[in-house]
């Protein structure tokens, strides 16, 4: 599976879960699930790597996730090009699909909300 891939099973889940979750009967733990699974379904008929396209799909529901007052779409997308970078490198270290998921998203979200953070400390202050 390429990286392009990768990003975009990635990007599918975050943004799914990200407004998904912002309806009426859903949260963003409903919503991670209900898409996963909907998803894991569609995999198992199109594919026969199911278990690497479910955990890039999976992480990028768990960046989809965050709160809209903390990350925007812009903000979300570049996550989840971090998200696929940590995820490749840490995969082969850690054991287990789901701590390589868990780190990565977590890493990857903290990496964005600093940023964003820092550009807004550093943005001259308008009158």
């Amino acid at each position: 599976m390429t990286l392009l891939q990768l990003f975009s099973i990635s990007v599918f889940g975050a943004l799914g879960t990200f407004y998904l979750g912002q309806y009426r009967y859903f949260n963003p733990v409903r919503a991670s699930s209900f898409l996963t699974l909907v998803f894991i379904a569609f995999a198992y008929i199109l594919t026969n790597n199911v278990e690497l396209w479910s955990a890039a799909f999976f992480g990028g529901s768990f960046i989809g996730m965050s709160a809209p007052h903390r990350l925007s779409v812009l903000t979300l997308t570049l996550a989840t090009l971090i998200f696929v970078a940590f995820f490749v490198w840490l995969l082969p270290l850690l054991e287990g699909v789901g701590g390589a998921l868990g780190l990565s998203a977590f890493l990857s979200v903290v990496v964005i909300r600093m940023v964003v953070l820092i550009i807004r400390r550093l943005a001259p202050k308008r009158a």
